[in-house]
């Protein structure tokens, strides 16, 4: 059925909360309308997706049933979610959550190596645990390609990106809870090697940037420093940064590097039937100054972080009708995403297949199930947490900053592990005044 086994339990907590509360039935029909919109754009139509490795929350199929259906379950999944989450008084402990994630990583990291270089411990580890695609068969953690890059090494889980997101973060919450432990634990003589050995394998370049940015500016609230120490503690981060990114992009001219993303969308397109977005962009006036900025700045960041090529991709498939672009297509739907349009299917400059590409953006994500509007609903939300939870939790707000830092260039939300632990720390941030 292509659903996480946890949906269900969720999907009963969001029903049992849609029939008690008369607030959330009135909101409730204004998403009856959303879905039926949904599900009107997919009258006849029949797509299909294989999932890969992002079963489990994302629908396999394009058609209005399924459409609808889809729909109503994610909705109300996501409602139950934040239910469980946010009717609890108490969400957790910094130091407990900390000695999990230490605990977790060390699991995750001896299974996932284990299973890569024994078949049957990988299929065990696919088969009991529920994973949604086999673990790694690479053995060597700090591989290197080709062309002398380093290759990200995801273990366990399905995703290096996100598992070098988990791997930060566990780094963050030992950071932040140091102060607040009167003895020395002894998990951390095990745990901080094993946390900075994943990270580094995962070759999660944002996470580590992210890092050191969080452990600056936690330094930074902790002692009250004065703005030239502030931009002190800063200058490690920023040359970290600009090592990643490489100081040679810089000398790329601006007409080079802010176009790059929307001409490899037209490259990888089919040139008899070009997407709305590629056309748009493409073609787009120079009257209308402030669309054109924004999409610049978006191409000229997409350059920088090496994500051109991906959300060129990105945008060659996406094909929204006006409406589309405004709503979108429905909750965690890229059936139609991937077989409305044929695009090129090998690498402009290496002749590779291209396999299954996600868009490598949480925000592109929610751009396509959501439309602008969600998306600026989304970024409205954040920063009214963000605004109230800076002032009484400094923790959760460095938490939650670094996820929506990683966010902007991962797909971590198509995962429900990080999907709910994302929330749960947004949630958290919202309720910062009964955090303890």
């Amino acid at each position: 059925m292509n659903i996480y086994f946890l949906t269900i339990f969720f999907c009963i907590i969001g029903t049992s909360k849609i029939l008690k509360d008369k607030k959330i039935r009135k909101y409730f029909s204004l998403i009856n309308i959303l879905v039926f919109f949904w599900a009107f754009n997919a009258v006849g139509l029949n797509y299909y997706l294989k999932p890969d490795k992002i079963r489990g929350l994302s629908s396999t199929a394009y058609n209005f049933l399924s459409v609808s259906s889809w729909s109503y379950l994610m909705i109300i999944s996501i409602l139950g979610m934040y239910v469980f989450v946010s009717e609890r008084k108490l969400i957790f402990k910094l130091e407990k959550l900390k000695n999990n994630f230490i605990l977790t990583s060390i699991i995750m990291i001896i299974f996932g190596y284990i299973g890569s270089s024994m078949p049957v411990i990988n299929f065990y580890n696919y088969y009991f645990f529920g994973q949604t695609k086999y673990g790694t068969d690479d053995q060597n953690l700090f591989g290197v390609n080709f062309w002398g890059e380093t290759e990200a090494w995801r273990g366990y889980f399905p995703s290096a990106e996100t598992i070098g997101e988990f791997f930060a973060l566990g780094l963050i919450l030992i950071f932040l809870t140091r102060k607040s432990n009167k003895k020395f634990e002894r998990i951390l003589i095990l745990g901080v090697p094993t946390l900075i050995i994943g990270l580094y394998a995962s070759n999660n370049k944002a996470a580590l940037i992210s890092l050191l940015l969080c452990f600056a500016l936690s330094i930074s609230y902790e002692n009250k420093l004065k703005t030239s120490t502030k931009l002190l503690l800063l200058i490690p981060v920023l040359f970290v940064l600009a090592y990643f990114i490489r100081f040679e992009n810089f000398l790329y001219s601006l007409n080079f590097s802010t176009n790059k993303m929307i001409e490899m969308g037209i490259g990888y397109g089919n040139e008899s039937f070009r997407s709305s977005s590629i056309n748009y962009l493409q073609n787009l006036d120079e009257s209308f100054f402030l669309a054109r900025l924004i999409i610049l700045i978006f191409g000229f960041f997409a350059f920088l972080i090496n994500r051109s090529e991906l959300w060129g991709i990105f945008f060659a498939r996406y094909n929204p009708e006006t409406l589309e672009t405004f709503f979108g297509s429905g909750p965690f739907i890229l059936a139609n995403h991937y077989s409305e349009i044929n695009i090129l299917d090998k690498k402009l400059y290496t002749g590779t297949p291209l396999g299954f590409l996600l868009p490598h953006s949480s925000i592109l994500s929610i751009m396509l199930f959501f439309g602008l509007i969600g998306l600026i609903i989304f970024f409205v939300y954040v920063f009214y947490i963000f605004n109230k939870g800076r002032k009484t939790n400094t923790n959760m707000f460095l938490i939650c900053l670094f996820i929506l830092l990683n966010i902007l260039k991962s797909d971590s939300i198509l995962y429900m592990p990080s999907f709910f632990l994302y929330l749960t720390m947004f949630v958290s941030l919202k309720k910062s005044k009964k955090i303890i």
